[in-house]
């Protein structure tokens, strides 16, 4: 049995709670302690079920609102919903980016209440060693005191035993002060991720010598990220942190500058869409080279070999400066479409200067125009130039990180958006988007979504656009 994101929530609003009167430990202990030297947990956090909801406003849409109310009045008096889902994903992850196993944490406040509810849902309750279970297809439920968990886990496993090895791990002693951050953070949906976990499941690292692998181990060693998503009325924004141990800090190759020297290449007039990066390729090459010898030739394939051959180059900052940008510009016509015009740089070092002009000469023919000297190659399609490169409200800081990326939305089709950025997955983000922008350095990044209709949180934006897609979504969850 498969479950999505969305049965699994659904799933957990009729287990979690937030204050518990009994004397157990708080859930966000429990997590602390289940993530303490856990080898197996990849990706870790919490989602605020109940907030997220009430940022839809699920109310005022008739039909999915009373699926979700009709949910929320069974659960009267049982359970508070306050409190949020906490979740792992444990590798390691198959090739599609799959888990082999999701975990959810849930505070229970009524214990008989609880089994009441599971056994007007169908579900038989087994006794397990110290605590009560009950299994459905690859889903497993486990209550004990305070604590539930939902074990997701596919193949040939008993749920009694799998399930006292989950709450074992939560009676651990809890974790250090990076998870305990994480775990801090007040998004509405926060994402950790281990480096070293991920890292120690990659198939990449069975490549390696051994002890190669032990010295990249020891360089990923306590190193976490973190993202924080944050639903506001008119923006959706979302954080990251970046929590690296020392060294691995020092090996990081986004360079930033205050004054986004990159501008200077980029053309004139009042674009659209930008993106900019400024790399350290030297360190950047390194770090690929040591964490897998194989990915640069993949990123770069045999062209990148060959380039560096004729350069007479060894590395790839011997070719590129690690500066790069282009920048698209167009006005809407009446139907909402545009015409797309494009400026665009890329920085080069002496020694491909001249590969560069032989292999860009066919570039330059009617209204486009390319130079190349030692500093970089310049391409534009402009048919009008202006006198100065005006940036969109929201686009101020383009430019200054090691990447960073924006669209201006207002006044375009979003279909046209869609098919000219081949974004088909994005198609319901960009109906409602008026700006978007990110940008990404080495202690962490923003993306940052504005909303066309700013009074109202960008969550209900999305659901009057896809109400329809997610009943017949919800019509198909069991319970």
């Amino acid at each position: 049995m498969k479950y999505t994101l969305i049965s699994l929530l659904a799933i957990a609003l009729f287990f979690v709670s937030c204050n518990s009167t009994s004397t157990d430990r708080e859930l966000k202990s429990y997590m602390s302690s289940y993530l303490h030297d856990n080898p197996n947990v990849i990706a870790f956090g919490n989602a605020k079920l109940k907030t997220i909801l009430t940022k839809t406003d699920y109310k005022s849409f008739d039909k999915f609102g009373d699926v979700i109310q009709s949910q929320l009045d069974e659960l009267e008096g049982a359970l508070d919903l306050d409190s949020p889902v906490y979740y792992t994903a444990n590798g390691p992850f198959d090739d599609n980016g799959s888990p082999q196993s999701i975990t959810l944490l849930m505070h229970i406040m009524d214990q008989e209440k609880l089994d009441k509810k599971l056994l007007e849902m169908g579900y038989d309750l087994s006794e397990g060693d110290g605590f009560k279970y009950a299994e459905d297809g690859d889903m497993m439920l486990g209550v004990r005191g305070n604590l539930a968990m939902i074990v997701v886990q596919g193949g040939d496993v008993d749920a009694k035993t799998e399930l006292a090895k989950h709450f074992k791990l939560a009676d651990q002693d809890e974790s250090d002060e990076k998870i305990a951050e994480i775990l801090g953070d007040d998004g509405d949906i926060v994402l950790g991720m281990s480096v070293s976990n991920f890292y120690n499941s990659s198939p990449e690292k069975k490549k390696l010598p051994e002890a190669k692998q032990k010295e990249l181990q020891k360089l990923v060693e306590n190193s976490y990220t973190r993202t924080s998503f944050r639903f506001e009325d008119g923006a959706a924004i979302v954080e990251s942190k970046n929590m690296f141990n020392d060294e691995l800090s020092k090996k990081m190759f986004m360079n930033r500058q205050s004054n986004a020297e990159i501008l200077k290449e980029l053309g004139t007039g009042k674009p659209r869409v930008g993106f900019a990066m400024n790399l350290d390729l030297k360190k950047m090459e390194s770090l690929l080279n040591e964490f897998s010898p194989e990915m640069m030739e993949e990123i770069g394939g045999p062209q990148l070999g060959m380039a560096k051959m004729m350069a007479g180059a060894t590395n790839l900052d011997e070719l590129l400066t690690g500066k790069a940008g282009f920048l698209i510009f167009g006005e809407p016509d009446e139907f909402g479409g545009m015409e797309p015009q494009f400026s665009a740089f890329v920085g080069i070092r002496p020694k491909a200067e001249n590969m560069a002009k032989t292999g860009t000469d066919f570039l330059a023919s009617g209204d486009n125009s390319i130079a190349v000297d030692k500093n970089g190659i310049s391409f534009s399609t402009q048919k009008e130039k202006g006198t100065k490169l005006t940036l969109p409200k929201g686009a101020e800081d383009f430019g200054k990180a090691g990447i960073s990326f924006f669209i201006d939305l207002d006044g375009l089709n979003p279909d046209d958006v869609v098919e000219m950025t081949n974004a088909s997955d994005l198609e319901a983000i960009l109906k409602v988007s008026r700006f978007i922008s990110f940008e990404y350095g080495n202690e962490g990044g923003q993306l940052k979504i504005i909303a066309k209709e700013g009074k109202e949180n960008i969550l209900k934006q999305l659901i009057e656009v896809h109400v329809d897609d997610l009943m017949e979504q919800m019509s198909n969850i069991s319970l």
